[in-house]
């Protein structure tokens, strides 16, 4: 159409703009993505096959207290002691043999701190040059796990009470009368 209805001036300048236009909205879907990542409260980071970080977002800049200088292209085994790292990388090469998103509770100490648990969701995907990638969000569960083994803990201890109570004690379901636990001394 520029060809044959306007002089080819009229046809470049109209294309510059279009593009020009286009490339201001792709840099603004861009910085809506980095202040997205950058104001989420959970933890996103990304690595290439190879198991090299390629992104962290603020939150796991504040957490781990490293700057995406200081982690970029480093392999968990520079960053996490031995152990953490071999787990890392084997639940990162299992997810790489499947394609599908996999969600694991790990153990990542903190500087300065004993490891946190942390829920992590991991995905594969592969960019558009074909590259594989892994893709990562993880949120901070260890007042969560810890309640949940304080739980258990003061669960088998009651249990135990119950069981090795001296004296006849059972439970039982006051609607229907039946019995739903009984003690070895009331047997």
């Amino acid at each position: 159409r520029c060809l044959s209805d306007w002089s080819s001036d009229v046809c470049s300048s109209d294309l510059r703009r279009a593009a020009a236009y286009a490339e201001a909205g792709r840099l603004e879907i861009q910085r809506r993505f980095t202040a997205f990542m950058d104001h989420s409260p959970a933890i996103a980071f990304m690595k290439d096959a190879a198991g090299r970080l390629l992104y962290v977002n603020r939150a796991w800049t504040q957490v781990f207290g490293l700057t995406q200088e200081e982690i970029y292209g480093k392999h968990d085994s520079e960053l996490w002691p031995a152990a953490t790292a071999r787990k890392l990388r084997a639940t990162d090469l299992a997810l790489l043999a499947g394609d599908q998103p996999l969600q694991v509770v790990e153990q990542v100490p903190v500087t300065g701190s004993i490891p946190r648990d942390w829920l992590i969701v991991k995905f594969p995907f592969s960019s558009q040059e074909g590259e594989r990638l892994i893709g990562s969000t993880a949120i901070d569960i260890t007042d969560r796990e810890t309640a949940l083994r304080d739980l258990e803990a003061s669960e088998s201890r009651y249990r135990k009470l119950f069981e090795h109570n001296p004296l006849p004690a059972w439970v039982y379901d006051r609607e229907t009368l039946a019995f739903l636990n009984v003690n070895e001394a009331a047997v």
